[in-house]
């Protein structure tokens, strides 16, 4: 249960430093349309919430979740977003030692509480890395949220 709580601090401290860094940069930067999976910044962090979103609601016992999209028009928005959804998180305690879904495709799976929140980790990590990458091709730097800095900065 440990590695579980630190596995989500984790990526709420990674995304929260990124939103951070980007609100340190041009205003128009978050939304600015560039040539990647995803066609800006905050499309990224749409993508990431909607997905955490519905992994929590699959942890909460809803199977097949309807997920709204959502639109972040700045990091602070996307900011705030992000702490009350890891807030619900944190009020999640799991009943059962493996958690039955089903994906997108219609398909009947179930995992672990402890895998469930490492893909959402590693998901994070994965959408973060492309939005370092899209900084690094405008010509702005980016900030590390790799894990080993997140263990030194607590």
């Amino acid at each position: 249960m440990r590695s579980i709580v630190i596995n989500l601090n984790y990526h709420y401290w990674a995304n929260k430093r990124m939103l951070h860094h980007l609100s340190k940069l041009d205003p128009g930067l978050f939304t600015k349309e560039v040539k990647n999976t995803f066609p800006s910044i905050a499309n990224i962090f749409e993508h990431i919430f909607q997905v955490d979103t519905l992994w929590l609601k699959r942890l909460q016992g809803l199977s097949q979740p309807n997920i709204k999209s959502v639109m972040f028009e700045n990091p602070s928005v996307a900011l705030q977003r992000f702490e009350q959804l890891f807030q619900q998180f944190s009020l999640v305690v799991p009943e059962k030692s493996h958690i039955p879904y089903i994906n997108t495709k219609g398909e009947v799976f179930q995992n672990t509480w402890e895998e469930i929140i490492a893909h959402i980790v590693n998901h994070g990590t994965y959408h973060r890395g492309n939005i370092s990458s899209i900084l690094h091709q405008i010509g702005e730097r980016s900030v590390s949220t790799d894990y080993i800095f997140f263990l030194r900065d607590q």
